[in-house]
């Protein structure tokens, strides 16, 4: 039987997960786009000129979605799509300078709320929390053959 702790550790990850994404979707609005917008915009300003295959799988999110989202973002001017050199059936993506401006500006936004989020907690624990957390992602995408029927 696991430690006791972990579900509410996994409880509480998965709230503050929702509530983050209820705060990031309240900024998207604001800035007139969507949370799938915003997130393939905030992956394509980390990770230009890639498929739309790859950026489904960064946003978590399927390839039929995410050509949709591109497809509004393109006539937002936002993002470009051109044919991929050796794939022609894939298209790849990238962001406009407009969209830098607009994803560095979401951050801006994002950023002022730190403080009321990190209130009371030192550096020390979140250096501590962010280890851990890296930690367990880390085991999660290792060991996702047993989440996913398939031990090795």
């Amino acid at each position: 039987m696991g430690r006791p702790e972990i579900r509410r550790f996994f409880f509480l990850a998965y709230d503050l997960a929702r509530q983050l994404r209820r705060w990031q979707e309240k900024i998207s609005r604001d800035e007139g786009l969507t949370l799938p917008q915003i997130r393939a915009l905030g992956q394509l300003s980390h990770r230009d000129g890639i498929t739309q295959t790859e950026l489904a799988n960064l946003i978590e999110s399927d390839p039929m979605t995410v050509g949709g989202v591109v497809e509004r973002l393109e006539a937002r001017g936002l993002v470009t799509r051109c044919a991929h050199p050796t794939d022609s059936r894939a298209k790849m993506v990238a962001i406009t300078d407009e969209a830098r401006v607009l994803v560095e500006t979401f951050r801006a936004k994002a950023a002022k709320f730190e403080p009321a989020i990190l209130e009371g907690i030192s550096d020390d624990e979140l250096t501590t929390a962010l280890s851990v957390i890296e930690r367990l992602s880390e085991n999660l995408n290792k060991n996702s053959h047993v989440f996913e029927g398939t031990e090795q």
